[in-house]
């Protein structure tokens, strides 16, 4: 695999930067920048300044993923069909706190890197990770794919760890899935909120798999549910309302 490091001296500014490019796969090139944000500084296409929010281009298909809430911070994009395997050799292990989806995109991300570990999928975007089950600065690798549904209509379903919509929770919009709750949220969940178009497929065991239940109503109390679904669920997908993707 060949990879090329190039310097572009900004003479004119006196500020530098360096991206690592590699020819050899569908990923665009990691960015480290050594300087603050110049606002009102053009932008130059693959490079991503530090507090600089990337533009908006209308019609791309491509993810954004920033150090910190609310799309804000240091910042990096990887286009639809494209892949980042291991975030620790980019600098950017354990930092995204939100993503921003353009265009009909769809995200992975994952807790380890090689695509291992917990599973978030992502059809909109999201300004604050803390909302998603624990996934916020825990993401390690990462894929991004054409063809999602862009933004949905609204919906959303919360999950808490206590009955009655009490103790800690987390919320997933329609269209996203988490294959594997982490540490913190597997086989603690007591209560299910579902608001807007939303339903949810909830599963007793990783990757969608075990005993499933089909939910388009909040439920407060899952210990009143038969089947024995209090303090089971180890996987999750939302769908519309209708129980379509």
């Amino acid at each position: 695999m060949k990879k090329i490091g190039l310097i572009l001296a900004l003479v004119f500014t006196g500020f530098g930067a360096y991206a690592d490019f590699d020819l050899a796969s569908n990923v665009e090139p990691d960015v480290t920048i050594v300087v603050p944000c110049i606002p009102g500084f053009p932008v130059i296409p693959g490079f991503n300044f530090p507090g600089c929010k990337p533009q908006n281009q209308q019609g791309r298909n491509r993810a954004c993923f920033y150090a910190d809430v609310n799309y804000t911070g240091d910042a990096f994009c990887v286009n639809a069909n494209a892949s980042r395997a291991d975030l620790i050799r980019s600098g950017w292990n354990d930092r995204v706190s939100s993503v921003l989806i353009q265009g009909r995109t769809s995200v992975t991300l994952y807790s380890d890197v090689n695509y291992g570990g917990r599973t978030l999928t992502l059809n909109r975007s999201v300004a604050d990770l803390r909302t998603h089950g624990m996934f916020n600065d825990e993401v390690s690798s990462l894929r991004v794919k054409r063809g999602g549904k862009g933004m949905p209509k609204q919906g959303q379903v919360c999950f808490y760890s206590d009955v009655n919509y009490q103790g800690n929770s987390f919320c997933l919009n329609t269209g996203d899935e988490q294959a594997t709750m982490n540490s913190s949220w597997n086989d603690m969940i007591s209560s299910i909120k579902i608001t807007g178009d939303a339903s949810v497929y909830v599963y007793k065991d990783f990757n969608y798999s075990g005993g499933n239940l089909f939910v388009n109503r909040s439920m407060p109390d899952l210990r009143t549910h038969g089947g024995g679904w209090n303090d089971t669920i180890s996987s999750v997908n939302i769908l519309h309302a209708d129980g379509q993707p």
